[in-house]
């Protein structure tokens, strides 16, 4: 396998910890100014994909200890995102719980409600280490049989097992995980005017918003930027609960909301000269454009 072949197999699969789904750029810069009129630099997967290793290998290794101590108490926890996306905040329990991180003992299994975060990260490179706090509540508890599959509880087996998935929690709580920041990734650009699409499932949202920034322009000069951040429905996960939901089958969680946070001009981004083009910020960002952008609308490197 080629190296070139092989940094795209290896991003395809670590993408998976976030809203991503990369399109990437061939291993050398390239700049298109036919396109739109300005020079646009990209930089290449293989640059992320080396610094984003270094920063995930931290974690695993971490992660690795903290799940075996963990197992030797009678408990499972899965969904621990080893690396999570630059947002120019600290690394807050809601990014960590989003990522989906469950707690499974005796049978049982239920979501991460909340995280205590004990070290604090902000800066790519740097690594946030956190405990797991508190759990949902039984009306997420589902029952996992020996053959592996979910099963709905009644009422009662809910309470129960939550029962048990607490005393499970209190076991485990001064266990300490470890999420690691890396470069926020995007490869193409929303125009905010015809962006309609705001809840489904998530696999159907992520041509239109993985990777994605979202851009408010007026008169051809670009106004604000954005990135998308998902709301999920947390029993989609589960596909089971007392409250009952639509089966996700194969199309992910279902995102009841698409929430649009502003970055910040001049820190995460500046704009050219023309005012047509984000200039991202390098040490923070990386962007491998797929060509498919919006009139009037680039990112340069």
């Amino acid at each position: 396998m080629n190296r070139r072949k092989g940094i795209a197999l290896l991003l395809s699969a670590a993408m998976l910890f976030t809203m991503n789904t990369a399109v990437f750029a061939d291993d050398e810069v390239k700049t298109v100014e036919e396109e739109v009129g300005v020079e646009t630099v990209y930089k290449t997967s293989g640059d992320w994909y080396d610094s984003y290793s270094e920063i995930e290998e931290k974690s695993v290794k971490i992660n690795a200890s903290a799940n075996k101590a963990a197992v030797d108490k009678g408990v499972f926890v899965s969904g621990v995102p080893s690396v999570i996306g630059y947002t120019g905040k600290n690394v807050s329990s809601k990014d960590i719980v989003d990522e989906f991180i469950c707690i499974s003992a005796n049978g049982f299994k239920v979501p991460v409600k909340a995280v205590k975060i004990k070290t604090k990260a902000k800066d790519v490179s740097s690594n946030a280490t956190w405990t797991i706090s508190s759990i949902c509540n039984a009306n997420y508890v589902v029952s996992i049989n020996k053959a592996g599959y979910k099963v709905s509880l009644t009422k009662d087996e809910a309470k129960e097992g939550y029962k048990q998935l607490q005393t499970a929690l209190a076991n485990v709580k001064d266990i300490e995980f470890s999420t690691g920041v890396v470069a926020g990734y995007y490869d193409h650009i929303i125009n905010a005017q015809s962006d309609n699409a705001k809840k489904g499932w998530e696999k159907d949202l992520a041509k239109t918003y993985n990777s994605a920034l979202v851009v408010t322009a007026k008169g051809g000069k670009i106004k604000k930027v954005q990135r998308p951040v998902y709301v999920f429905d947390k029993l989609t996960n589960l596909n089971y609960g007392l409250v009952q939901n639509q089966n996700s089958t194969n199309r992910g969680r279902y995102v009841k909301k698409v929430k649009l946070v502003t970055l910040k001009k001049n820190k995460d981004y500046t704009i050219s000269e023309s005012g047509n083009a984000i200039v991202l910020d390098k040490q923070n960002y990386h962007a491998v454009l797929n060509g498919d952008t919006y009139k009037n609308f680039t990112v340069t490197w």
